[in-house]
């Protein structure tokens, strides 16, 4: 508090420190952590495919594992927004389905993983996405600023996501998306 006593005027000069607004978008190239994993090829790597996907047919349960490098954001950032977004070039099936992202708790590599064993994962989603059926190309998003914030700022140790269908026991339900092997970089994944 500074006193000011009537017809005096009191001036302060502050100078106050200002972090501006950056936007960064992360979409690797082929070196993008990526892969599907199938249950009906329990042994089978997909970590060099140029497509993934989420969901199941009466005899395969597919689910899509994805990690962002984010050595490049700034350590003391705060992120405001940050969207997981996958390029959808297709469906099968004729239900509509949601695709759960769940926080993914144990280490990965993109060369190795396979459905057996698979890394562990949140028992539940993050956030969910509705997928309509329809064969029809659009980027897909969800919202994970909690989640990125919390890897940037090393709360929760950043293993990735993970994409499935959030009932399994459902048939003919896929979604088909683009990873960073694809040959079209700007249909990536991004963040």
């Amino acid at each position: 508090m500074f006193p000011v006593n009537a017809g005096e005027t009191t001036y302060l000069n502050w100078s106050l420190p200002y972090a501006s607004t950056q936007y960064i978008t992360l979409q690797p190239g082929s070196e993008g952590i990526d892969s599907r994993v199938e249950s009906i090829n329990p042994t089978t790597n997909y970590g060099n495919s140029n497509g993934c996907a989420v969901g199941n047919t009466a005899t395969n349960i597919i689910r899509t594992y994805i990690k962002f490098d984010l050595s490049t954001v700034p350590a003391n950032a705060v992120i405001v927004d940050a969207d997981l977004k996958l390029y959808q070039w297709g469906t099968l099936g004729t239900d509509n389905f949601t695709i759960g992202l769940y926080k993914v708790t144990s280490d990965w590599d993109e060369s190795t993983i396979d459905w057996d064993p698979q890394p562990t994962c949140s028992v539940d989603a993050e956030i969910t996405s509705d997928i309509t059926w329809a064969w029809v190309a659009t980027w897909r998003s969800w919202d994970i600023d909690t989640l990125a914030q919390a890897w940037l700022d090393g709360s929760i140790t950043n293993y990735g996501v993970v994409l499935k269908d959030t009932d399994e026991a459902s048939v003919n339900t896929l979604a088909y998306f683009l990873t960073s092997d694809y040959t079209v970089t700007s249909e990536h994944p991004k963040l």
